[in-house]
């Protein structure tokens, strides 16, 4: 069972969606997007609040890196 929450950008819903259920069935499923080039910046702080939220729900949660 996969619950879908949170605020979503509608141009990539249906590619994560199914993302996740082959994911779920452990099918390889790949994205066919063009990569884009994002603020170094941004992409640092970005890749700290997921470490961040990691340590936090590792408490609840077996997470695998």
């Amino acid at each position: 069972m996969a619950v879908l929450e949170g605020g979503y950008s509608l141009r990539f819903l249906g590619k994560m969606a199914c993302t996740v259920t082959a994911k779920m069935a452990e099918i390889t499923y790949s994205i066919k997007d063009k990569p884009r080039c994002a603020n170094l910046k941004i992409r640092r702080k970005g890749e700290k609040t997921i470490e961040q939220v990691k340590k936090i729900q590792s408490s609840f949660w077996n997470i695998k890196s």
